[in-house]
């Protein structure tokens, strides 16, 4: 069998064949005897915070940015960009919690149960519906129409969209055992969609959008392109496994929460191999290697740009959304540094000038190398990314590491 070099790296003693490798799109494939391989993977030890705590001098600016920002509220009627904003939410309400501020995180909670609670009842403007030709939950107005809500109903994307929505419920029952335990049901199922654990499962496919060899997830649904199966947004990716990690860690339930552990890992070591592009990468030919990042990574191909747009704040910043704690482990410092050079002239770009809300992601990716400029630039945005607030942003740059 042919490994990628992502295999390589974590293979227990594997036994090379071939007398030389073969080239691939993602880089040299070496030929491993054997009808099976052990892979080892390292599970995350992060839960809901960063690894390092806020700086003490910070607390009070992101006290009063939590204040302002605890009315935010999700405003979108797709799945996507309400698991978004709702997400965002969550964030606040973790934030809170970390700043020991008891009665605005209620307050949060409960407001995040007010606007997700009609997505789970059925009462909301588009309700989600079990397929069953594909067997999976999707939007009616994904359904009615092959290119509404991003192709949900032909399953693009799903794990974005659940991911989520999946990572907010997490965080309502931290402190609410009751709530979760009153939406248990429909959360397995929104979770089943997109990464079920069981082949038992009469309803669900087995990690519907994971590619166990590859290593990382695709994200292209149904739809048939030339170049094959594609995905965009890797960290979207990581972030939906992040969300059936801590909802398994709020459930109390030891199967989900390392089922949620393993899919995370391999996204992230797959993702830092064949998306981030380092110095001492060799997966790329030296023409594309110098883009520091791949935009879209297809079967067959990768792109230097993505679906929306060809701006570096774009292409960088797809593989950064949404900063929360696990963007620490996703992006290594060492390629941080690498790559920000090539994404920091946006800041400053004349013409087109860079929009306010992806100035914000570019100014969180400066944070992991320069917390000092991050800090006084965020303080000049007027507004942020719908998935982002003003709050997060700040305690993002707080926990930095400061060398």
């Amino acid at each position: 069998m042919l490994a990628l070099p992502h295999h390589m790296d974590n293979l227990i003693e594997p036994r090379v064949v071939l007398p030389k490798r073969y080239d691939s799109i993602k880089g040299k494939m070496s030929g491993v005897l054997g009808s099976d391989w052990s892979i080892s993977e390292k599970l995350t030890a992060l839960k809901w915070f960063p690894a390092k705590a806020m700086d003490g001098d910070k607390k009070s600016n992101i006290a009063a940015a939590l204040q302002e920002d605890k009315t935010y509220r999700p405003r979108a009627v797709d799945p996507y960009f309400f698991g978004k904003e709702t997400a965002a939410m969550a964030k606040l309400a973790l934030i809170a919690d970390s700043l020991g501020d008891i009665e605005t995180a209620a307050s949060v909670r409960s407001a995040m149960k007010e606007v997700i609670d009609p997505w789970f009842t059925g009462t909301n403007s588009n309700p989600l519906k079990y397929d069953s030709t594909w067997g999976g939950i999707c939007s009616t107005a994904g359904l009615a129409d092959a290119n509404g809500d991003y192709g949900q109903g032909w399953y693009n994307d799903h794990h974005f969209h659940y991911g989520h929505m999946a990572f907010a419920s997490a965080v309502i029952g931290k402190e609410d055992p009751e709530w979760l335990a009153s939406k248990k049901s429909i959360l397995l199922d929104l979770v089943g969609d997109f990464a079920n654990p069981s082949s038992a499962d009469p309803f669900f496919t087995v990690s519907r959008h994971k590619d166990w060899y590859e290593g990382h997830s695709w994200a292209s649904g149904l739809f048939g392109f030339g170049d094959s199966n594609n995905q965009e947004s890797s960290s979207e990716a990581v972030n939906s496994y992040y969300g059936v990690y801590l909802l398994g860690e709020s459930l109390n339930n030891q199967q989900l929460k390392l089922w949620g552990k393993l899919l995370l890992a391999t996204e992230i070591r797959s993702v830092q191999k064949y998306y981030q592009i380092s110095s001492s990468s060799d997966i790329y030919d030296p023409v594309f290697a110098a883009n520091k990042v791949v935009g879209v990574l297809w079967a067959t191909k990768v792109d230097y740009m993505t679906f929306f747009g060809n701006d570096p704040e774009y292409i960088f910043g797809i593989q950064m959304i949404p900063f929360s704690a696990i963007t620490e482990e996703l992006i290594p410092k060492s390629w941080a540094i690498e790559q920000f050079p090539m994404v920091a002239p946006a800041l400053t770009r004349a013409n087109p000038p860079i929009q306010e809300g992806w100035k914000g992601v570019v100014v969180l990716n400066q944070a992991i190398v320069d917390k000092a400029s991050a800090w006084a630039n965020v303080q000049q945005l007027a507004f942020f990314d719908n998935g982002n607030t003003k709050t997060n942003s700040l305690y993002w740059i707080a926990t930095r590491p400061d060398s």
